[in-house]
């Protein structure tokens, strides 16, 4: 699989930190799947975050599937599965409405990104060493 990446400058125009590792990575996802290298990353002292900006979407077609055609016996139905909404289920639908809003305020609409240090976008990738590579390029490491 190619890896197709953007790395841009988004908080300042400032110069690249040198430090030799990130310290905070944020890897955006709409889909589950495995991150690569988290372990490691916070084995070098990153902070590592994995927001999933899918979960409202997931909720809502968990409690849509398979509801009655009738319009009124639909809504009823529907009426009781919100009703049998965990504060779990709660919880996480909240997480990702605030995912996705630090998603957009980064300017992210391709998943899977991974943000190092709220300043560069690396797309199409779940491997933090891939990340870190290209930042360690954009930043002439």
């Amino acid at each position: 699989m190619r890896v197709t990446f953007a790395i841009l400058l988004l908080l300042s125009s400032a110069a690249a930190s040198s430090a030799d590792w990130p310290k905070v990575i944020e890897i955006f996802i709409d889909v589950p799947v495995k991150v690569k290298g988290v372990k490691a990353a916070r084995g070098r002292g990153a902070v590592v975050e994995i927001l999933d900006v899918s979960a409202a979407t997931q909720l809502e077609f968990r409690l849509s599937r398979n509801l009655p055609s009738a319009q009124g016996a639909a809504i009823r139905q529907g009426r009781k599965r919100l009703r049998s909404v965990t504060a779990k289920e709660k919880s996480e639908v909240l997480d990702g409405v605030r995912a996705r809003y630090r998603a957009e305020g980064y300017g992210i609409d391709v998943y899977p990104s991974i943000v190092i240090d709220g300043r560069y976008i690396v797309s199409n990738t779940t491997s933090i060493a891939d990340a870190v590579h290209h930042w360690r390029r954009f930043n002439g490491q």
